[in-house]
Parts: C-alpha cells; structure tokens; sequence
C-alpha cells in the first residue's frame, strides 16, 4: 500500500487510518491461513511480512546446489516443500503458458466452492476452459501493463514505447521471460483479487507470496515453480491420503501460539478449532501427532497413550522453603517451568513426586 500526501497533516484522516488497518487485517488473515495450512515446524509463516515486499524471488537464479546441480536435486527440494503444506504438482505442459496456465487452473479450483470468486472470474471471461482462459489471463496481464506506468512497467526497461511494444509482445501465446516471473506473478493475484502463494524449489526461499490490494478473500492458491534452466510453473492438488477409512493421520497444532500458556487441540472450542482430530472427535495420538501443549489427550480422566508425571523440585526440597521456588509453576520475570504436566495443560496429581 502507497499513500502520496504533499503535507504531513493530509496523512491523518480516518480513510487513510481504516485503509491501513484493513491491510494489515488481510496480512494477519493471509499469514494465519498459511501458518495452519503448513506442518512443517521449520517453516516461519511471518517471513512472510518480508517476502512479500521482494521483488525478484522468481528471477533469481537458484546456485544453492553446488555439488549437485541438476534437475534432480531441485525436484527433491521442490517436493519436500510442497510436503509441508501437504500438496502435490498437477503437471503443466512447458510450453511457455505455464505461469498463466498454473494460476487460473487454481483460481478455477477455488471458484467451485466460492460464489463471490466465480462471479469476478466469469465477468473478467474466464471460467470457460483451460486454454481460452489460459489466453485471456495472458491478455489481461497486458493490458495492465499497458494500463499501469508505475509499478508494473518499472519491472520493463527502456523508452516508454519500448516498453510498450515489450508488453505487447506477451500477447502471443508461449512468449515469456523469466526476468519478469514476479510481475507476472503479481499482476495476475491483483486481476484474479486472489493470493497467490509460490512454492519454489529453493533451499532459501521456500515460498514467495503475492497478494492483491483488495483480496476478494485471505486463502491464497498455491503454484509450484522449479528453478531449473528457463524456469517452469506448475499448478498444485492436495495429496491424496493413503490411510486406511477412519485412520487418524495425526496433527501438527500449537506450533505458533504467542502464549506458552495457551492450549492447543482445544475440544472445549470445537466450533473454533481448526485441529483434524477435534474436528474428527478423536483424541491426539502421541505416536502420529506432533502438537504442542495438546488439551485433546484426556478424556473422562483416561490418558492416551503412557501417563504424565513430573518429579520436578526434588533437588530443592532440602533446600528451599516458599511461593517463590515452587516447581511446576512460571514465574513472571525469573524463570519457566519444564514440568511436563503444566506443558499438557493438567494439573500435577498422586502419580507425581514433585
């Protein structure tokens, strides 16, 4: 967001005040739905705050793999992060369309569960079949750059008619230049008015976000794109489970919470909760989830799994008296309990010994 102001005293207005916070509403809801869509406890969702104000994440060349510079390698790398947020590629021919042919093939995935998304897809002419909307993404996107003499024509170097003749030379089917994938990318999030985040096969940057300035909604579509030689999109499908009906796959919760005090896995929410097992009305499984501080792992007094008990403090019995070093508690300023039991969410009991 760029607000232009000639005075100070022109910024504090409340449009200007209600503009900003909406923005930042739509980057927490944005960082929030991609934080509980990824299970990898490796992957920081605030990067993206960061990421998004880059501009060349697509156009630089990947040379993180020395050693083993070939497709192979970025394959793996590519696959694992797409492992984290649980998807798979829907292959894409390389036939120059990929970028535009990856991002509607999402967009038309969200609009069959979203009215609002499939009214503003149908009246830009899309949501008729993959090539024509294939080429009238491709058309659009010119049209923006010819449209915008900021932001996007600055990604083009040269005279303003040279730019313009650039720009429209993107109009035949197949041209692309992989020096502007970020503007692509981003002008085509701002004319679907959908968050489009890109899965990349680099070791430094795992993802790299784009985002519209008036989202018809904060839950982003994800693409796939591979370093290797000229580049390549792909559109992406959520892995299918291989477990048996009724089998638990296990839960990754409680991985960003901004209290250690706060629970995961809550079953007391269950309207609110986003875990698979509470949602399920299952319990946590200790052998197939991974969650953090889990509130879902008792149940009518019954433990899943082997009991938890603490022996926290025996080395201090003989030695202090007092409040202040008690074990099995935080105190604010000094320290922060280990104790298992408190980290579970249940109070100590008879099979303690602290």
């Amino acid at each position: 967001m760029v607000v232009i102001a000639d005075n100070v005293e022109d910024l504090f207005q409340e449009s200007i005040a209600a503009s900003i916070l909406t923005v930042m509403c739509n980057l927490q809801q944005l960082i929030d739905n991609i934080g509980s869509k990824n299970c990898d406890r490796s992957f920081n969702a605030l990067d993206i705050i960061h990421l998004i104000n880059m501009s060349d994440i697509l156009t630089v060349e990947e040379n993180s793999e020395i050693d083993d510079p070939t497709i192979n390698s970025q394959t793996e790398t590519l696959n694992r992060h797409l492992g984290g947020f649980n998807l798979e590629i829907d292959a894409i021919q390389p036939d120059g369309d990929c970028a535009f042919r990856s991002v509607v093939r999402q967009a038309t995935k969200r609009a069959c569960n979203e009215p609002q998304i499939s009214a503003h897809l149908r009246s830009l002419g899309l949501l008729i079949d993959d090539d024509r909307d294939t080429f009238t993404l491709r058309q659009l996107f010119v049209d923006e750059l010819l449209k915008d003499s900021g932001a996007a024509t600055s990604f083009l170097e040269g005279s303003a008619e040279e730019k313009s003749r650039r720009a429209e030379g993107f109009r035949v089917r197949g041209v692309f230049d992989r020096n502007i994938g970020d503007l692509v990318i981003k002008v085509c999030s701002s004319i679907i008015k959908v968050p489009v985040i890109v899965i990349t096969s680099s070791r430094s940057v795992p993802v790299a976000p784009f985002t519209p300035d008036e989202p018809l909604t904060n839950q982003p579509i994800y693409i796939a794109y591979h370093y290797y030689g000229a580049g390549h999109y792909d559109a992406t499908n959520n892995k299918i489970s291989v477990s048996q009906p009724g089998e638990s796959r296990g839960c990754y919760c409680g991985r960003q919470v901004k209290s250690r005090d706060q629970l995961s896995c809550n079953a007391a929410t269950t309207s609110k909760s986003r875990c698979p097992c509470v949602l399920n009305k299952r319990l946590c499984e200790p052998r197939k989830c991974k969650c953090l501080n889990c509130a879902n792992k008792t149940q009518q007094g019954e433990k899943v799994g082997k009991s938890t008990s603490c022996r926290c403090g025996e080395s201090k019995k003989s030695k202090f008296q007092g409040t202040e070093n008690s074990s099995c508690v935080d105190i604010v300023g000094k320290r922060r309990t280990k104790c298992p039991c408190y980290a579970t969410g249940k109070a100590c009991d008879d099979h303690c010994s602290c």
